[in-house]
């Protein structure tokens, strides 16, 4: 049974009290005492064996195998164990499966270390690296196998530092596996989320010259998404009251796809968004919003109102056509502890037949449709941020959009959602000037712009100084030398015809105080 080279007697027997003290923790039960004795086994010579209160803890965590368990398996075990929504736990599977396990999973959870996890996300970004140099191939076989690939974003490696974050933070507090979260020291790279922009004319000339797209989200301008809504609305009237609920009103897709048939209320005009038809993989699951704040009641205006009764109209028409294979409810899934469980809802858009939209097919339909009105591409969710763009130009503040977006807090509407068009900014630009009153001279003024030689800023005294008016000589002697530039050098004199030089004034409040 010793563990170190042999000593004096006092020495093994505090080493078998050791042992013992530790076999003693599993107090009958079989299970335990395998799984210590599976420990001890494997403590090499010349180390110490392990301590007990941490051993204690260990094996009180819940966690199987805890005191020799490696990063693969705690988090496998996590995962499983977890009660959380089944999309969040498909995403952190998503995570563990594709990133955590094959570059940490054979460590022991207990030597886990800022430096391991360092080294993956290098891993990582070098793979990305290697796909984008392939790309660039001459070799067509070489660059096409490396389209296919994806890349790993930054949005998805910060998305696993989280995963791995809450998880050893768990293995800490909760399970009290390990003393520190390595995760939290692990340096990398700032992640900047994707700033939302919109599609100009000059982005859109950049787009078809070279295929470039400014950010990873994108919204439309007003005429352009008037554009698209009118070709959706001729060529695809099935989904066209879906997407000008999103252009508008700005709904999440699952929250549109979701809306009940009792949700749409034509006498007051609102649609109610409180529960949403998502997906779990690829199955649509029908389950409620995801924040107390994502249970909202928007209003209509008069001319979405009148297409949304419209469109009810065409579904009474296939209703009809239909005859009895209509349905009046459909089937879908909804989540309960242990998995899923089938129920009726009435859904307010249907397909022809009276189906339900899966969600995936109204995102395909969406591109289909915005390729076929000679559109920029844009994703379906930006037709979110497009809502809250529009929002904005129309002169809504943040507590009104985040009231009709649903969003948890004001933070995320002001800093991710909307984006500035170009003729409110300028709007505001002139405005903001017009607030200040100015008494310029007078003089010829244009739209040159604040370079050209007819600026709307003050005209210049003539660098000349033969050349200079009356009017531009008072002036100068009036408001004396600027205070961001040195004091102009007088004209050499004995000049015939020169007009003196205005000896500037001097100004006590030139500088400031503390350098005076």
């Amino acid at each position: 049974m010793s563990n170190t080279q042999p000593g004096t007697r006092a020495d093994v027997a505090a080493e078998l009290a050791r042992v013992c003290e530790l076999m003693s923790l599993a107090d009958g039960d079989e299970a335990l005492a395998d799984e210590i004795a599976g420990v001890l086994m494997a403590c090499k010579r010349g180390r110490p064996l392990p301590d007990p209160r941490q051993m204690a803890r260990q094996l009180r965590s819940g966690v199987p195998n805890a005191s020799s368990v490696s990063v693969g398996e705690y988090l496998t075990w996590w995962v499983t164990h977890r009660n959380i929504d089944e999309h969040t736990r498909i995403g952190y599977a998503s995570h563990v499966r594709v990133h955590l396990d094959p570059h940490l999973g054979h460590l022991p959870l207990a030597r886990l270390n800022s430096a391991h996890i360092e080294a993956m996300f290098a891993t990582i970004t070098g793979r990305n690296r290697q796909i984008l140099e392939d790309r660039a191939s001459a070799d067509p076989a070489r660059a096409g196998a490396a389209t296919a690939t994806r890349l790993t974003t930054p949005a998805t490696i910060a998305r696993v530092r989280a995963t791995l974050r809450k998880a050893l933070n768990d293995a800490m507090a909760k399970h009290r596996l390990i003393d520190f979260n390595p995760a939290v020291y692990a340096e990398l790279p700032a992640y900047d989320p994707p700033r939302v922009r919109v599609w100009t004319e000059r982005a859109i000339a950049q787009w078809k010259a070279g295929g470039m797209v400014p950010s990873e989200v994108m919204v439309w301008t007003p005429e352009q998404a008037g554009a698209f809504l009118d070709h959706a609305q001729r060529h695809d009237p099935a989904l066209y009251p879906m997407f000008l609920l999103i252009m508008l009103g700005g709904p999440r897709r699952g929250e549109v796809v979701g809306v009940r048939t009792d949700q749409i209320d034509f006498d007051d005009k609102t649609a109610t968004f409180s529960h949403q038809l998502t997906e779990h993989g690829y199955q649509p699951v029908y389950k409620k919003v995801k924040t107390r704040s994502g249970d909202r009641v928007i209003f209509l205006d008069s001319a979405t109102f009148n297409d949304l009764r419209a469109y009810w109209e065409l579904r009474e028409s296939w209703r009809i056509a239909a005859g009895a294979r209509w349905p009046r409810t459909v089937t879908v899934l909804t989540p309960v502890p242990g998995g899923y469980t089938p129920i009726q809802v009435d859904l307010f858009f249907r397909q022809p037949d009276g189906r339900a939209w899966h969600p995936s097919s109204v995102t395909d339909r969406f591109q289909r449709d915005a390729a076929a009105a000679g559109l920029p591409p844009i994703r379906l969710h930006d037709g979110r941020h497009s809502a809250a763009t529009y929002m904005k130009a129309a002169g809504a503040d943040l507590l009104d959009m985040r009231k009709k977006l649903g969003h948890a807090s004001v933070t995320v509407t002001g800093d991710i959602y909307p984006a500035s068009l170009d003729e409110i900014d300028r709007m505001i630009a002139e405005r903001t000037a017009a607030l200040i009153p100015r008494n310029r001279p007078a003089g010829p003024r244009t739209d040159a712009g604040p370079t050209g030689p007819d600026s709307p800023r003050a005209v210049p005294p003539a660098t000349d100084p033969t050349q200079r008016t009356k009017d531009q000589v008072t002036a100068q002697e009036e408001a004396g030398s600027p205070t961001d530039s040195p004091t102009p050098r007088p004209p050499a004199t004995g000049t015939a015809g020169a007009v003196p030089w205005p000896r500037p004034g001097r100004r006590r409040d030139r500088y400031p105080r503390d350098v005076r």
